[in-house]
């Protein structure tokens, strides 16, 4: 009733395979049915929380890439959009996106073997002026979209966001990534 088409929301590893090897979709099937009926998309963040066992996600890489083949495999056709980790720059790769791009290619990969027609977006970067490093560094197959968040809490100048948006355009097409 509010017009809500799109919905951005955690996929919990933590709530979906609390213990390694053991799977519970309940919830996150009774979700993506409300949804559907509803009308509204679902933009799953992988990871969510995670599980202690898990953590940190570039140190088990194994059981990362079964969470994600599991979850998609078990979506594909009802979920079509991906995003790898939510503001990774504020988290556990806030030390640079040298690591961070390298999860997502490695993240991305295992998407689209699973469904090759999924729309992958990086985890939204928090701080923008990181943005045109994070673009460097990126192959150029590691996200199908660009994914920022832009917070304005404080009383910013008018046509700030229009600057910060085109010198992002800019820099994606600088660093082979124009097309998205």
């Amino acid at each position: 009733e509010a017009g809500i088409g799109l919905d951005r929301t955690d996929l919990d590893w933590a709530q979906v395979e609390p213990d390694k090897g053991k799977w519970n979709f309940s919830r996150w099937d009774a979700v993506l049915d409300a949804a559907e009926q509803n009308g509204i998309t679902i933009l799953p963040i992988l990871a969510g929380i995670q599980p202690k066992w898990g953590s940190p996600l570039t140190a088990h890489m194994d059981e990362w890439k079964n969470y994600i083949t599991t979850v998609v495999n078990r979506y594909k056709g009802r979920i079509g959009y991906w995003e790898v980790v939510n503001e990774p720059d504020l988290a556990e790769f806030s030390d640079g996106h040298a690591r961070y791009t390298k999860f997502l290619k490695e993240s991305y990969d295992c998407i689209k073997a699973a469904d090759p027609d999924a729309i992958v977006t990086n985890g939204g970067l928090a701080d923008m002026s990181k943005v045109p490093e994070f673009l460097k560094l990126a192959p150029k197959d590691s996200f199908d979209v660009l994914n920022v968040h832009r917070y304005y809490w404080q009383d910013y100048p008018e046509g700030e966001l229009q600057l910060l948006l085109r010198n992002i355009k800019t820099a994606m097409k600088e660093n082979g990534h124009a097309d998205k």
